[in-house]
């Protein structure tokens, strides 16, 4: 007696072995699963790994048991989680023939479609998926998985009417699977090219998937954008202020509105939303201050939209783009103060700054002009207005009233004299580095959290032009290419008209002060047609 009870015993114990195997296994595959769904792949990889191993353990242990199925179920679909399909249709496959319950050979059969479809075999995959729907209640979660597996199947075969006919009945059946099926119309419909398909699909996705799809719809309407219209993705858009989602998700979605506006022309429309996306917190509010300052500065028409730029940058400071176009602007700032104190040469370099790092071309475009009115006899000036006109200007009348020996009109006819571009070239480059370096300093130097006001062109012009002793001796100065601390000890003797001074400042050599890279660019003789852009004087 106590014999057989302890034979029963033992019994129980090698039984709850087996079970607590089987229990770990399924308990480390459900733990993958929710790791996936969260978006923790590593976690989620190493938990389909643990499930993997656990259920080998077991299926060792009792090839034939009534585990088996069970164990090789597990095994299949944590090979297909980790993407190993040709493992996971071969685990699968046993465990369909192993089965010893309908529900699993049907679960096992969802799974064997699944992964047949993803390694590229759609045929066996509906064979699978066709046998499996046979025998599911169409209201069980498991045939919705199914349908959306053949509708891809479909799709891999050109079979396009009955992908849709699956994708719809998985979309009105709700949950995780019917977000994916909407997901999968709206990349059918851009794949044929359906645009009323695609609107559908993206908007059912905004109403009721943006929470957890956003990136996902985003990526599909750049796709849509490019393919269609910029516009188009727009337009979809449309409802994004009115969604049911987080703050977080409509600042992402306003974000993505604006810059589809951008790219259809409608600039105001993109810094609105940018703008609006701005209000709140983190890298998204960030991006949008940044793209609302480029977008106001690619429409800039004097120095109000330069501020008002500015004004959004002052609260984008941890974005290095942020940082870098708040330091141009004060930069440029600096420069029209330079040249409103009568050193005109300030807003050639303001001009340089603007087009280049701030791709602010209309007001690039209009201090180049400003630079040529005010300094006329400039061997530069022609060079400004050439600037100026590839920045749109027309200036045929402008450049017409300047000597055709001027070094720059000569190198736009192809006959210019090597040795006196090259000078010019060199004087240019060492006044504008010049400026260039002293406007950044001073910009860095500056209280970034106090707003300063910039010089408008119109007050430039007018202050260069009232105080004549100062303009004369600016630009005798820009002419000799007179850089950093004495160009300021030559221009302070100018203005004052002290000439001895004056000569003994001018008697140091210019050219010591010279970078010796810069020396290297800028002396070369030009071969050939010359560089007529303002590029050749360096970058800051």
């Amino acid at each position: 007696m106590k014999g057989r009870a302890l034979a029963a015993c033992l019994l129980a114990l090698v039984g709850c072995g087996y079970f607590n195997k089987m229990y770990n296994a399924e308990r480390r595959f459900a733990e993958a699963e929710r790791a996936a769904a969260r978006g923790e792949r590593l976690q989620a990889q190493n938990a389909w790994r643990d499930a993997i191993d656990k259920a080998a353990s077991k299926l060792r242990d009792e090839p034939t048991g009534r585990w088996a199925d069970d164990a090789l179920l597990v095994i299949g679909r944590a090979h297909f989680g980790l993407g190993q399909y040709d493992q996971a249709a071969a685990a699968l496959e046993r465990a369909v023939d192993a089965a010893g319950e309908p529900a699993v050979r049907t679960e096992a059969l969802v799974w064997l479609g699944a992964a047949e479809a993803s390694r590229g075999r759609p045929e066996p995959a509906t064979v699978a998926l066709d046998s499996a729907l046979a025998s599911l209640d169409e209201s069980a979660g498991l045939a919705a998985r199914a349908r959306l597996w053949r509708a891809r199947a479909a799709v891999a075969s050109g079979r396009t009417t009955d992908a849709w006919s699956d994708l719809d009945a998985v979309a009105r059946s709700g949950g995780a699977t019917a977000t994916q099926a909407r997901l999968d119309m709206a990349g059918l419909a851009l794949t044929t090219a359906d645009t009323a398909r695609f609107h559908a699909a993206a908007r059912a996705i905004l109403s009721s998937d943006a929470a957890t799809s956003a990136d996902s719809l985003a990526s599909l309407l750049r796709v849509a954008s490019t393919r269609w219209s910029p516009a188009f993705a727009r337009f979809v858009l449309d409802p994004v202020d009115r969604i049911r989602v987080p703050s977080d998700v409509r600042d992402r979605l306003r974000l993505e509105r604006a810059r589809h506006a951008a790219a259809s022309g409608d600039r105001v429309g993109a810094i609105a939303d940018a703008r609006a996306a701005s209000r709140g917190r983190g890298e998204t509010a960030d991006r949008a201050r940044v793209l609302a300052a480029r977008w106001i500065l690619a429409d800039a028409a004097g120095v109000a939209d330069l501020a008002a730029a500015r004004d959004l940058l002052l609260a984008a400071l941890a974005d290095l783009e942020g940082r870098s176009l708040l330091r141009h602007i004060d930069a440029t700032g600096v420069l029209l103060e330079r040249a409103a104190e009568g050193q005109p040469l300030a807003l050639f370099a303001a001009a340089e700054l603007a087009r280049d790092q701030l791709n602010a071309v209309t007001f690039a475009r209009q201090l180049f002009l400003t630079y040529a009115e005010l300094a006329p006899g400039s061997v530069w000036a022609p060079k400004a207005l050439l600037a100026a006109t590839t920045l749109g200007a027309e200036t045929k009348t402008r450049l017409a009233a300047h000597d055709g020996a001027n070094v720059y009109l000569a190198a736009l006819h192809g006959d210019a004299d090597g040795a006196a571009f090259a000078d010019a070239e060199a004087r240019l480059a060492s006044a504008l580095a010049g400026l260039r370096s002293a406007a950044l300093s001073a910009a860095d130097s500056r209280d970034r959290g106090v707003a300063r006001a910039l010089a408008d062109i119109d007050s430039v012009r007018l202050a260069a032009r009232t105080d004549s002793v100062r303009l004369a001796c600016g630009l005798l100065l820009d002419s000799l290419g007179v850089a950093g601390l004495r160009s300021d000890s030559a221009r302070a003797a100018c203005t004052r008209g002290d000439s001895t001074r004056l000569a003994e400042v001018l008697r140091m050599d210019t050219l010591m002060l010279l970078d010796s890279a810069a020396r290297a660019d800028t002396l070369r003789r030009p071969r050939g047609r010359v560089r007529l852009d303002t590029t050749a004087t360096g970058r800051s």
